[in-house]
């Protein structure tokens, strides 16, 4: 009675991986019928683009300094025009761009006045970030995510230079463009 109760049960098992296999064969090939082989998958990748466009007046919107005052974002451009960085605190291509414009303002390049951040992290987040990596520049809070929700900033870094007229003269997502002084220049007295 025992060897027959253990060989059902050893048939029971076999009968059982068996129809496993077989439905997992089954699913693996529905999956793989439904889903087009890697060669004529297209892979597609988008191009970062905001709605801050060449030639276009940059947004006058409401947003906080690192230190909570709330400003308007037409008062970041002087005179002289200004260059604004939108940036996600923990990208390390953004890293890279703040490291560039600090070397900018070493360089005489651009004053204080004339360097702007964005960031949409929450303002003690900013403070924290401004603090332990000595920022130099003015940074403001974006906690209405009015540039990400409104002008679509959502790829990170975005450069923009805007001209003394308020408008957008250049944009740029390459953290490591060198900088072209002469041509700066021109862009920010327009």
């Amino acid at each position: 009675m025992r060897k027959r109760s253990r060989a059902l049960r050893v048939i029971g098992y076999a009968v059982m991986l068996f129809a496993v296999g077989i439905a997992g064969v089954f699913v693996g090939h529905l999956l793989r019928g439904g889903l087009p082989a890697a060669r004529d998958r297209e892979v597609t990748m988008r191009v970062p683009t905001s709605l801050l466009n060449v030639g276009r007046a940059f947004p006058d919107v409401p947003v906080l300094t690192w230190n909570g005052t709330a400003i308007q974002t037409g008062e970041m451009i002087g005179a002289t025009g200004c260059v604004v960085l939108f940036l996600d605190l923990e990208c390390p291509p953004c890293e890279e761009m703040v490291a560039r414009w600090e070397r900018a303002l070493d360089d005489g390049i651009v004053s204080n006045g004339e360097l702007w951040g964005v960031a949409y992290q929450p303002r003690h987040v900013v403070e924290t970030y401004v603090a332990e990596h000595l920022i130099r520049f003015p940074m403001v809070v974006d906690s209405l995510q009015t540039f990400l929700r409104t002008y679509e900033v959502d790829r990170f870094p975005l450069e923009v230079v805007v001209g003394a007229s308020g408008a957008i003269r250049s944009t740029s997502y390459d953290s490591a463009r060198p900088i072209d002084v002469a041509e700066l220049r021109r862009l920010m007295a327009e």
